[in-house]
């Protein structure tokens, strides 16, 4: 999940504009490794300076035949994001 800030929505994919990984997937051994995650819900009352995103997670675990070995786990985690650097 990652956040993009720019002057104006037509610009958020411009070469200039970096993104700021909040919550990844890819990599275990990576910070902010939250795997399944999705949503990059913004809280009410955050702003540029203090960005307050929600990002869920449901698990399910799976055995080597791809099926549910257990009860599935939902997770919301708030992560306070630095988007002014």
């Amino acid at each position: 999940m990652e956040v993009r800030v720019a002057e104006d929505p037509s610009k958020l994919f411009n070469a200039g504009v970096r993104p700021t990984t909040v919550a990844q997937a890819g990599n275990p051994g990576a910070p902010n490794f939250v795997p399944n995650n999705y949503g990059g819900y913004i809280v009410p009352g955050s702003s540029l300076d203090d960005l307050r995103i929600l990002v869920s997670q449901w698990y399910v675990p799976m055995g080597l035949d791809n099926q549910p070995t257990g009860p599935g786990t939902y997770n919301v985690q708030e992560f306070a994001v630095n988007v002014n650097r």
